[in-house]
């Protein structure tokens, strides 16, 4: 089948879900609606100022098109009256549009050219089906985490804020203004509470429904909090790692009930185990290390990575445990034993697997890394296989990408990545908004 009738290039092309239409962009100022079993033109769509259309999609069921233009505009229409609905305008040329994977007719997603207005060099708001990002940090976003039943999302970052976000609309729910800069959060079990570890040395409980102050304050750390975790059974205790070397369990009303001493580098990971009686360390000294929770004595030592541990996580049955690093790869480690069960590697390696983390079933891992002068790179793992399932890069023009941390939903699809961009042009890093997969 041919559509013949632009006067220009086609820079673009979309079926309609459910493959009856084929909408066209062209260099011609037009986009074109065409019935793709016959190849008649249905409709013609004008309104870009005499401009090419860079992009073009159909809402998920097909009653509206959105058509993204170099003259800094998306504007949306009515399919079938092809009469514009609104108009969305930019402050560069339109490259990319979209629709948000869970649609309604206000929701979309454009991607703009200029780096200063997007903050994320070329990042899409929403890829249709497979992304969206949560826009509202004024800086870094440092740590993000799922709730317990995949609704609602927390972000912290170093504009002195965490944030919780509806995880189906991205739609900002609550601000929580902390004083410094949020290096770590988590969700309670129950996801009425959150916890922040933070720049000012503290650790913070909040009230995840309401702006209320912090309902609890605990001091003890002599320098940042870098790391925070629920323990998964009933939320009653907090477990905190710390630039000061250390690692501090918390009992949510009491304070604290057991400080983990014998580091000798920056704590940068912790995770406690499903029933509560085993807590999991990573350092920068290449080690992570099991804990009792009762002696407070080590039970096993971690010691293949030959960098540092940038995370670690417990499996949800709590027999695996899971650990990153900054030699390119990421472990699976028998919790018991101590014995490697699996070494998950990008072909050719990386620089750093920021993160790693199980999915809740625990049938799955989500890795992100990133390598020297290249695009970061986020994987999903089979861990019975050690197979590789799904990857995805993340790459912007001219700039070097960063991983800071991989996050999984509720169920085994879904996941989140946070990262950030160093431009090679000089404006510094570009980091923000995490983005949410499945």
């Amino acid at each position: 089948m041919v559509f013949t009738g632009h006067t220009g290039g086609v820079t673009s092309v979309a079926f309609s879900r459910d493959g009856t239409k084929v909408l066209t962009g062209s260099a011609d100022w037009t986009a074109k609606l065409w019935d793709a079993a016959t190849g008649e033109l249905l409709q013609t769509f004008w309104g870009q100022t005499e401009q090419t259309v860079n992009s073009v999609a159909f809402s998920p069921d097909g009653t509206q098109v959105l058509i993204g233009s170099q003259d800094k505009t998306a504007r949306l229409f009515d399919a079938a009256k092809a009469t514009v609905l609104q108009t969305f305008s930019e402050s560069s040329a339109v490259n990319s549009v979209a629709f948000f994977a869970r649609w309604k007719a206000d929701s979309y997603g454009q991607r703009g050219c200029d780096r200063e207005a997007v903050g994320r060099n070329d990042a899409p708001t929403v890829i249709a089906g497979a992304a969206f990002y949560l826009f509202g940090h004024k800086n870094s976003v440092t740590s993000a985490v799922f709730s317990s039943d995949g609704t609602e999302i927390v972000t912290g970052s170093k504009d002195n804020t965490a944030k919780i976000w509806n995880a189906a609309t991205a739609a900002p729910i609550l601000t929580i203004s902390e004083g410094s800069a949020v290096n770590s959060v988590a969700f309670a079990p129950d996801a009425l509470t959150i916890a922040t570890g933070s720049g000012d040395d503290t650790v913070k409980i909040w009230n995840a429904t309401t702006n209320l102050p912090a309902l609890q304050t605990f001091t003890g750390h002599t320098a940042s909090a870098t790391s925070v975790a629920f323990s998964p059974v009933d939320g009653t205790t907090v477990l905190t790692g710390s630039a000061d070397d250390t690692v501090m369990l918390w009992d949510v009303v009491t304070g604290v009930t057991h400080t983990y001493n014998g580091f000798t580098e920056t704590v940068s990971s912790v995770a406690i185990s499903p029933d509560g009686t085993k807590v999991l360390t990573g350092y920068d000294a290449h080690i992570a290390t099991l804990w009792d929770v009762a002696t407070g004595l080590p039970l096993q030592v971690f010691t293949k990575h030959t960098s540092w541990v940038s995370s670690v996580a417990i499996s949800p049955d709590g027999t695996k445990a899971l650990t990153s690093g900054g030699d390119g790869t990421a472990k699976l480690w028998d919790l018991t034993t101590a014995a490697v069960l699996r070494t998950f590697q990008e072909n050719g390696g990386g620089d750093t697997v920021y993160s790693a983390t199980f999915s809740p079933d625990g049938t799955k891992v989500v890795t992100g890394s990133s390598r020297s002068g290249a695009k970061g790179r986020v994987e999903l793992w089979d861990v019975t296989t050690g197979l590789g399932i799904t990857a995805f890069g993340i790459s912007g023009n001219n700039s070097q990408v960063f991983l800071n941390g991989v996050f999984a939903g509720r169920d085994a699809r879904s996941f989140g990545v946070q990262y950030c961009r160093r431009a090679t042009y000089g404006h510094g890093f570009r980091c923000g908004a995490p983005e949410v997969h499945g």
